[in-house]
């Protein structure tokens, strides 16, 4: 046969489910190319998305009446439209926020929530650390710790009826916290589960 000739297709079929679940898993990681920076605040979000390449250590919390600050411990931040500052702290207007958005993308991250907002803390490549606040949070982590934690609680969900999803093939130590709180992860024991502290847990 020659190199020009024509090779058999192959069809994949993907579930529908899992197609959504991948879609929704990318809309939250991949960083949007048509915002100039990395904290913004508007359209009721206040968005943090991570460059790549960066170690961050990065909290939200309650500045003062209408202000919510993000602190990033080992990164500089920019600030994009609705915060200002510099270096390693940056102040964003609150009002009209009703949730945090964190994309932390690759290297060992971690992302705190300190305010009573929800938020969505999605860990990327590495091995990370994700904190919920006081309201309803969704955390995610896509790969999970290369090797098993042991002392490190990796997923806390703290107050408010979270979600924490680390079905991801990876190890994970969680801590679900107060509330009313959905594990999805993966089968015992590869993901530890602080007991009683997660109200419902799926895994599979």
């Amino acid at each position: 046969m020659s190199p020009t000739a024509s090779r058999p297709r192959i069809a994949v079929r993907v579930a529908a489910p899992a197609v959504a679940a991948l879609t929704l898993a990318m809309a939250f990681v991949s960083p949007a190319s048509a915002s100039p920076a990395f904290v913004t605040s508007g359209n009721g979000r206040l968005t943090f998305t991570a460059l790549a390449g960066e170690t961050n250590n990065v909290t939200f919390d309650t500045f003062s009446a209408g202000t919510l600050r993000v602190t990033d411990t080992t990164s500089n931040l920019t600030a994009g439209p609705g915060c200002t500052g510099s270096g390693h702290t940056v102040l964003c207007a609150g009002d009209g926020v009703t949730r945090i958005i964190a994309n932390l993308g690759d290297r060992n991250d971690t992302a705190q929530n300190d305010t009573n907002l929800p938020s969505d803390l999605v860990g990327g490549q590495g091995n990370d650390i994700l904190i919920g606040g006081d309201g309803p949070d969704r955390l995610t982590d896509l790969d999970g710790w290369t090797g098993p934690t042991l002392i490190t609680v990796t997923m806390i969900g703290r107050g408010g009826d979270d979600t924490i999803v680390s079905r991801n093939g990876g190890f994970d130590q969680i801590d679900c916290g107060a509330g009313f709180d959905v594990l999805v992860a993966d089968r015992a024991p590869r993901d530890i589960v602080v007991p009683d502290t997660c109200e419902l847990v799926q895994r599979f």
